[in-house]
């Protein structure tokens, strides 16, 4: 009986709880207010490089000659040229490489002998140069036996780094520094004084015996006196806009508004190559003044019979006989940004 009781029990606790309403579930809240945002400070900008120019830039000749060489300019150790590239070489060329200082060439074959415009398109981006402080920079061994160290420090054609009389000037006008960017200082300062811009022989000794040329011979002399002073030196040649520190359109011929020039860039170990402007007055260590680098090097090699068989600059395009100069040569510079 009890038992029975017990049961019936338990059912009618069954019955009322699944007959009593459910509960209500407890709501969960949507905000409608815009969730509140922490301040942030805005991206620092990237900084504007000194002198920093994009051009579109169209370089051209036009020749009859059955052959045809032009520098190719193109990026070259991070200076002055940040980024290059080609928009349009015309016509194709019959060749375009890379001889062993890296100067680059457009080679073109033109067996028709009819006149013929040569014309490359390109764009650039631009800075200024600004190695000053390398002044900072702890000085560092050279490795003599380098490639590089052999190769920009050894005599060339125009360059006599062996003559004995550019050896005791070179010793005279260091005397006991020995950081190779105080060096290469002094002995601009040097060239500054006593070299004069005129006209004249242009390797190295003449320049010394003279006591002047262009800018070629004076940068033949401030190479030869780096390198009897233990410092890798090289020409630098390439295309400026005379009197401006950006590019300008001009021509060669017949008024020669189109600016060439040769000058000269030293290696520091640990470093790196560091153009200089012999005939600079102040600001070592700074070109504020955009160019086209087309050549390095004193020794420059040029295949498929180049007319000379070793030069020290290539800024000008050659036909089969020189140097073209009384043939229409232009530059013409627009800028983008």
């Amino acid at each position: 009986m009890k038992k029975k009781t017990i049961l019936l029990l338990i059912i009618f606790l069954f019955v009322l709880s699944s007959c009593s309403p459910a509960p209500e579930p407890t709501p969960t809240l949507i905000s409608t207010s815009l969730p509140t945002a922490s301040p942030t400070s805005s991206p620092t900008p990237t900084p504007i490089p000194a002198g920093y120019q994009k051009y579109q830039i169209e370089l051209g000749v036009e020749s009859s000659s059955p052959r045809v060489w032009m520098p190719s300019p193109r990026y070259w150790d991070g200076q002055s040229i940040k980024h290059i590239r080609y928009i349009q070489i015309s016509p194709e060329p019959s060749d375009w490489y890379r001889e062993e200082n890296g100067t680059e060439i457009f080679y073109w074959e033109n067996t028709s002998r009819r006149q013929q415009v040569y014309q490359i398109t390109f764009e650039v981006e631009m800075v200024f140069i600004d190695n000053t402080t390398a002044a900072d920079i702890k000085n560092q061994p050279y490795d003599n036996n380098s490639y590089l160290y052999k190769k920009y420090t050894k005599p060339s054609n125009n360059v006599q780094s062996d003559s004995q009389e550019i050896i005791d000037l070179a010793k005279s006008i260091v005397g006991e520094e020995m950081n190779p960017f105080q060096r290469a200082k002094l002995v601009q300062e040097w060239l500054e004084k006593n070299i004069t811009y005129i006209p004249g022989d242009r390797d190295a000794l003449s320049v010394l015996q003279n006591g002047g040329s262009d800018c070629a011979g004076r940068a033949h002399l401030y190479v030869a006196l780096l390198r009897a002073s233990g410092i890798p030196a090289r020409n630098v040649s390439g295309i400026h806009s005379p009197g401006s520190g950006h590019l300008k359109s001009g021509v060669w011929y017949p008024d020669k508004t189109m600016g060439y020039h040769v000058w000269v860039e030293f290696y520091i170990e640990g470093y790196g190559w560091i153009q200089i402007e012999p005939s600079q007055h102040g600001g070592f260590g700074k070109l504020e003044e955009h160019r086209i680098v087309t050549s390095k090097g004193n020794d420059l090699l040029i295949s498929n019979n180049f007319p000379n068989k070793n030069i020290s600059w290539f800024h000008l395009p050659y036909d089969i006989h020189s140097q073209i100069e009384n043939d229409p040569l232009w530059f013409n510079v627009s800028k983008i940004e």
